[in-house]
Formats: structure tokens, sequence, C-alpha cells
């Protein structure tokens, strides 16, 4: 097996006060990888910090880098999303090995992964055990006595127009249809996350679609300095002109 400490992890130190005025010192740990929060001893935040995260490590070389811990203590912490364990054999860390290269293949940043896995609604679906063979985890599939016990639970979900009962008053909006080039276009707009690799875009196709989603709109007079429109917000939480292209031999970035 090898080891290395992820980089997708956040670390903050939480200091609680109680009735008597005492204090008491508390690490949490915020992982990409399972989404959750884990609170960690000072002692498991000092052996992290002396796992590379650049190269994987022997257990022999963690031994000798962190005498204190076992190899079970590791295997709790990959359990955690904060250590990647490579060759297991275990379901769970093999799949949160996955993510964690998945993650680097996609070239997330650090703190974009993790705000986005970390900030995610929990508990809102019903999905398979994610440590079952991936090829049965197909987007939407559920497994069929565990449905059954959901909603035998939980009760059917509300309808598509549902409404609220004891409303004493309602006000039905107009039906306004608007006319013309935007609108129509705005009508058959569609959002999809799925996408036809067999049929690759044109250069004038492609050179379209950047200009028009993150290319440059105008100017716009401003007191300092002169700013402009057309904007593009990146992954990691940063403002700026620029489009980046997820490509089948890695990402680049084109300025537009």
């Amino acid at each position: 097996m090898l080891y290395k400490r992820s980089t997708y992890a956040l670390y903050c130190l939480h200091e609680e006060t109680a009735r008597d005025a005492s204090s008491r010192q508390q690490v949490f740990a915020f992982s990409a990888l399972t989404g959750r929060p884990e609170a960690l001893e000072m002692d498991q935040l000092r052996a992290l910090h002396l796992v590379p995260a650049e190269r994987w490590s022997e257990p022999e070389t963690l031994q000798r880098l962190v005498p204190g811990i076992e190899p079970g203590g590791w295997h709790q912490l990959a359990r955690s999303g904060l250590v990647v364990v490579q060759g297991s054999g275990d379901p769970l860390l093999d799949e949160l090995c996955r993510r964690h290269e998945q993650l680097d293949a996609d070239a997330w940043s650090g703190l974009a992964a993790v705000s986005h896995f970390t900030g995610r609604w929990h508990n809102m679906h019903h999905r398979i055990d994610p440590t079952e063979d991936r090829r049965k985890r197909d987007w939407g599939m559920l497994d069929a006595q565990g449905a059954s016990d959901f909603l035998a639970r939980h009760g059917q979900p509300p309808h598509h127009f549902h409404t609220i009962e004891g409303v004493s008053d309602r006000h039905p909006l107009p039906l306004v249809k608007r006319y013309g080039g935007f609108w129509e276009t705005l009508s058959k707009r569609r959002t999809t996350r799925n996408f036809d690799s067999t049929r690759p875009m044109s250069q004038d196709e492609l050179s379209t679609v950047l200009y028009y989603t993150a290319g440059w709109a105008g100017f716009l007079d401003a007191v300092d300095p002169v700013e402009h429109r057309g904007q593009a917000m990146t992954a990691e939480g940063v403002v700026e002109n620029g489009a980046q292209l997820v490509l089948r031999h890695g990402p680049c970035r084109i300025e537009v």
C-alpha cells in the first residue's frame, strides 16, 4: 500500500468557551473527498503535516516520519478523506482514492474543491452505496429495496403542481408572451451536463462560444480604473477575463 496526504482538505481551529470561562480548542478538517467535517486531535494534525502530499510513501516511510501512528491510525484518517491510500483493497478507501485522482485530473483548485463538495446539501437524496461496484452506480439509479424503504419512511414527494392549503387569497399572474429574436432564442435554451464526445466543435463554433460567454463585450466608464464587461467566474472563485477548456489530453487555458 502507498500513502499520501490529500491536498483537497481545509483545517481550522475552533475555540469553545464553557460557562466557567474555561476554553477548549478543537481542530476540524473539511475534506472534499468525503464532503463532511471531521474533528481531529492536535497529534493527528501534527502527524498529517509530516506526510508528503506530492509523492506516495510506503508504510515503512510513514513509520519513520511519524513513529507514533500505526497503520490503523492512517486508515482512520483515510476514511476521513485526509490521507489517500492506494492499493488498500478496501472499497471505501479505493473510492476516495479514485475521487482524489479525478480531482487531480480535472485540475481542481484545493480551496474550490473543498468549498464545492463540503457545501453540498447532505441527506437529501437516496443514493446507492458509494462503496459498491461503480458499474451499478449510474446517476439516478436506486437500490429497489432501499427506495421502497425510503418511501415507506418519508412518504411520496409533493406533486409537480403542489399547492399550499389554507391560503385565503391567490393572485394569478398574467401570461405575458414576448416575441422577437432574443425571446425566441431564450425559449429554445436548454441546459445539459452531458456532451457528445464523438462530435467535435469546429474552430468557428469554439470561437463563437468563447466570445459570447467569456469575451470582451465593451467598456464602462468608471472612476478608477476603466472596467470591462464580459468577465467570467472561474472555478477558483476569481473573476477574470479568461476561459478554461478541458480537452482529452488535459485542461488548457485560452485568453479571449
